[in-house]
């Protein structure tokens, strides 16, 4: 039985009769061929009736009276799945193609989709262009033989990340969509298998204190979902393609990767092979910030890029950010997990993509030139979702910065787009408002509430039913968003909370979910305060004897040498360290040169390094390391480190003053290492006074 043929019977049983032309119009063919139907549901329903079921009369479709309709509804439930209501469109019908076509290995022709959806051969055709149409655009290679159809050709990665694709853009065709919504995938898996899995995955947070944000927690889930469907198919030999399996590694995401796979083998019943293990670690790795970020620690470069966008976009506002350590981290989080992303080839998709950029315009582009000159897009491809990532960190720390905090009623932030959205909404909350925003956690933890610590609002961006008072607002204020706000925290008796702001609103009326006050523990908010990036000056890393001028060599390994040689001398470093560099630049490139005309020597191996420490040495004459857009090489600063934050704050420093004219002329003329060090403090006691200044 075809989908349209278990259409019209679904009609026939609920409703008793249907319109011949409206239902030929719905699936694109004409009304004989309805009739033609009629009489293949009047053979299959003869066994029931002992006679023809329907009749038509004027263009209508009826069921006779005499005829069973509870036996006719059990008929239509085992006749195959109804994954429908009512006739696919063309969008749907393309995506379920899609889906069937990644499933096996098998071809669909023109003749399976005609008898598969009951729709015309030429809208069938039609159907395959955009089949073709949707693999061309994600990269998958199709494969067509005369005679038998159109087969996707592609390992099992790639097939994955195409049924995820396909989901979600299933998903989301209803419109808008807000938390993870089990019915938005049961026509892929039952729910007992997601619903067991959510717990799965939710354990595997708490058992190794890490917490994902819903977009991420959604796609895990999805992705296990995923795991499990696929091992019960015959496509064992799909798993050469996942790489080597790392059965030694013991870094956190596959730590969790075997706790994942052991608890579904207890609960499901369904034993995962150790190819499964590899990948659902890397999909963890990839979702995870906290994990990802562990995969960054010691990476310098990627450090000073991301602290080189800082420093460039609070240039172009006019805000300073280079002390926001919230977003330092935040951000070399963000770019550390798309790296991770990027490696190994899954999803981002910013579900507030196109409402960030055209409300935040002016500092999209300014973020987007920054994440260029910093050479952060040499690290991740910076997409229009990972520029609208990354946009909402910074607009978090400018509004932050701006409007200064008062600590009134205690609020919790519920978000379900991402950490940098829920960000983005407590800065704007503070901004706007005299509340104490205690913590920002993820809708899928919303279950977790009970009664330990006293919360006044919930502030969420999903409809919550929950025991305590709570309001729902979009994840981007509005005029109306703060108006309901403030009527909120007024019938909960904190008077005078709104501050002064210039939205516009409209007369809104809000409601609260409940009277009652509750309490529940939350993760520590990151919209606490925290203190300005750690660590040493760089006056007092470069003090001591660690800067000398014009160093005579005539190559990258004699400069990056003559640069270790006042760490050696001083003790901080042993000649191993300065050997690792050299042999990490071989190995890697010239990954060291970071400005142009400077090099930031340093290696991830901390062999011989005794205490944080930097160089500045000035070549008598630049020397090439090899960058294609920063040579020649004329400063070089090593950079030492014993662990990973004893040096951020002189790297920010570092980064701010090659921003300065004044300071590289002063490098290029300085005629003694006092010149430049005396130039340096007298930058970071600029720094305290404006602080201070800010902070009174």
């Amino acid at each position: 039985m075809s989908q349209r043929q278990r259409y019209e019977l679904k009609l026939l049983a609920n409703q008793g009769e249907f319109d011949v032309a409206h239902v030929a119009d719905s699936f694109g063919v004409t009304p004989r061929t309805i009739r033609y139907d009629i009489d293949k549901l009047n053979n299959l329903l003869y066994n029931l009736n002992g006679s023809d079921a329907i009749e038509v009369r004027s263009k209508t479709a009826r069921l006779k009276n005499d005829a069973p309709h509870l036996d006719i509804l059990s008929l239509d439930s085992t006749a195959g799945r109804d994954i429908i209501a009512s006739p696919l469109t063309a969008r749907e019908r393309t995506l379920a193609i899609i889906s069937a076509l990644c499933w096996s290995d098998d071809y669909v022709s023109i003749g399976d989709i005609v008898e598969e959806y009951g729709i015309s051969r030429a809208t069938a055709m039609r159907d395959l262009d955009r089949v073709r149409a949707y693999c061309d655009a994600h990269d998958v290679d199709l494969v067509r033989s005369r005679g038998r159809g159109l087969s996707i050709h592609a390992d099992e990665p790639c097939r994955r990340r195409l049924i995820a694709r396909v989901i979600r853009d299933c998903a989301s065709i209803a419109g808008s969509r807000t938390g993870f919504a089990l019915a938005d995938y049961l026509r892929w898996f039952s729910r007992d298998e997601l619903e067991s899995i959510e717990t799965i995955v939710r354990e595997a947070e708490q058992k190794f204190d890490i917490v994902l944000d819903d977009t991420s927690y959604e796609a895990m889930v999805v992705h296990i979902a995923l795991s499990v469907k696929r091992c019960k198919c015959d496509i064992e030999a799909f798993y050469t393609a996942f790489g080597p399996v790392q059965d030694n590694d013991v870094s956190t995401e596959f730590k969790m990767a075997d706790f994942i796979v052991s608890r579904i083998e207890d609960v499901l019943g369904t034993s995962l092979p150790q190819a499964e293990r590899y990948y659902i670690g890397v999909h963890m790795g990839a979702r995870s910030g906290k994990v990802a970020s562990a995969h960054s620690k010691s990476d310098l470069n990627l450090e000073f890029k991301c602290i080189s966008a800082i420093t460039e976009v609070a240039a172009e506002v006019g805000v300073d950010l280079t002390h926001d350590a919230r977003l330092y981290h935040r951000l070399l989080q963000h770019i550390s997990s798309s790296a991770y992303r990027n490696r190994v080839g899954l999803l981002l998709e910013n579900p507030l993509r196109d409402e960030l950029l055209g409300s935040y315009a002016d500092h999209a582009r300014l973020v987007a030139a920054a994440l260029e000159r910093s050479g952060l897009s040499q690290v991740v491809q910076m997409t229009s979702d990972e520029i609208a990532y990354v946009l909402l960190h910074f607009e978090a720390a400018i509004v932050a910065a701006e409007g200064g905090e008062v600590r009134h009623a205690n609020v919790v932030v519920v978000c379900s787009t991402g950490i940098g959205t829920a960000e983005l909404l407590a800065a704007e909350l503070a901004r706007c408002f005299e509340i104490n925003i205690i913590a920002s956690i993820p809708f899928h933890q919303v279950g977790d509430l009970c009664d330990e610590a006293g919360i006044d609002l919930v502030i969420s961006t999903v409809p919550l039913q929950i025991d305590m008072p709570c309001i729902e607002v979009r994840p981007l204020l509005r005029g109306e968003d703060i108006a309901c706000i403030s009527n909120v925290l007024n019938q909960l008796g904190f008077k005078g909370s709104a501050k002064a702001i210039s939205k516009s609103s409209s007369d809104p009326v809000s409601t609260i979910s409940s009277a009652r006050p509750l309490s529940f523990p939350v993760h520590s908010s990151d919209q606490a305060h925290e203190p300005d990036l750690g660590g040493h000056e760089l006056s007092e890393l470069l003090g001591g004897g660690h800067v000398f001028l014009d160093a005579q060599v005539s190559s990258w390994e004699e400069a990056v040498d003559a640069a270790g040689g006042p760490l050696v001398a001083t003790g901080h470093i042993s000649s191993a360290y300065v050997e690792a560099v050299i042999e990490s630049v071989k190995r890697l490139g010239p990954y060291i040169v970071i400005w142009k005309g400077v090099a930031l020597p340093h290696a991830r191996d901390r062999t011989g390094v005794r205490r944080t420490s930097m160089s500045c040495v000035r070549l008598a004459r630049p020397v090439a390391f090899g960058s294609t857009d920063n040579d020649p090489v004329r400063y070089v600063f090593m950079l030492a480190t014993v662990d990973a934050t004893s040096h951020t704050k002189a790297l920010m420093s570092l980064a701010c003053l090659l921003r300065r004219p004044s300071f590289t002329d002063l490098l290029e003329s300085a005629r003694s290492a006092d010149q430049i060090l005396s130039y340096i403090t007298s930058f970071e006691q600029e720094n305290v006074m404006r602080r201070r200044e800010v902070n009174i």
